[in-house]
């Protein structure tokens, strides 16, 4: 199964563009989704939701176990730099099918 990344609407189109670039699967959340919706979204296609919204890191609300996938750590303050972490991300964490 191809790994899938859903981009939740805070991710920079630089960082859709470098993974399109690098053929990976990525998608963005449909614009005013809620966080539960994003949730479920990333849940029902298996996806890792990649995201500047710290509400997703509350355990309680989004048990970890749940999910496929954790987002690069950090909050990115240019599209540049969040080029760069998404790239360190994707080379330090390895997927299967």
């Amino acid at each position: 199964m191809p790994l899938k990344l859903l981009l939740d609407e805070n991710i920079p189109i630089s960082v859709f563009k470098f993974l399109k670039e690098r053929r990976y699967e990525a998608f963005y959340v449909p614009q005013g989704a809620n966080d539960r919706d994003v949730a479920e979204l990333a849940k029902r296609d298996k996806a890792v939701l990649l995201t500047r919204d710290y509400d997703f890191a509350n355990i309680l609300l989004y048990p970890p176990q749940d999910f496929h996938g954790n987002n690069p750590e950090g909050s990115p303050s240019s599209c540049g730099e969040a080029d760069k972490l998404s790239e360190k991300w994707l080379l330090s964490n390895s997927f299967s099918g």
